[in-house]
């Protein structure tokens, strides 16, 4: 049961860098932005997958007796930094601030990225 749960949490983790970056080239791509039912699905898409897998790791963190380490904390306030990114980056968007809108968008990539090589690299 532990490892099935481990493989969903790694793919909706993947999935989750994958679904963050189409969010970030269609709110950075004029004519995507303009069309709302493009960038919308990815953003809600972003945001839930990303959850999904913090509901996993920590589903993992509590099998697995993981919560007295260090590498769940790391993964918690990542999933919340990508939140907090992506809820500042969608309303500098509908503000035209296309400034912060990219910032936000390169904290949420960044974000993912750095958290999933650090789970990548820890010991099993």
């Amino acid at each position: 049961m532990y490892t099935a749960l481990f493989e969903i949490h790694r793919g909706l983790s993947i999935l989750g860098c994958i679904t963050t970056v189409a969010w970030a080239v269609a709110a950075l791509w004029p004519s995507l932005r303009a069309q709302r039912r493009i960038w919308k699905p990815l953003y809600a898409a972003a945001a839930s997958i990303v959850g999904l897998a913090g509901v996993f790791g920590l589903i993992l963190a509590w099998m697995g007796g993981w919560l007295t380490f260090f590498f769940p904390w790391i993964g918690f306030a990542g999933v919340w930094l990508h939140g907090m990114a992506g809820v500042r980056g969608r309303r500098a968007m509908a503000a035209g601030a296309n400034g912060t809108l990219a910032a936000c968008l390169f904290i949420q990539i960044v974000t993912l990225i750095a958290i999933y090589g650090l789970m990548t690299v820890k010991p099993l």
